[in-house]
């Protein structure tokens, strides 16, 4: 059986930073999404507000919503 020989080197190489354009990148992309999310966010609420006005509406002339 033979044995592997003793180092002083790691088994996996270091793992090193990302350059800092990539850092930044990734960081506009994330706040990007984020405004994203917050206005699909809001348009969401925009439109189950008007739904619910409108089902009002309708209930209020005697329809059904």
């Amino acid at each position: 059986m033979s044995r592997r020989p003793a180092t002083n080197r790691p088994h996996h190489p270091r793992i090193k930073a990302p350059p800092v354009s990539v850092t930044v990148a990734v960081a506009t992309m994330v706040e990007l999404e984020r405004a994203a999310l917050r206005k699909c966010l809001s348009v969401a609420a925009y439109l189950s507000e008007l739904a619910d006005v409108h089902a009002a509406e309708l209930r209020r002339k005697g329809r059904k919503p």
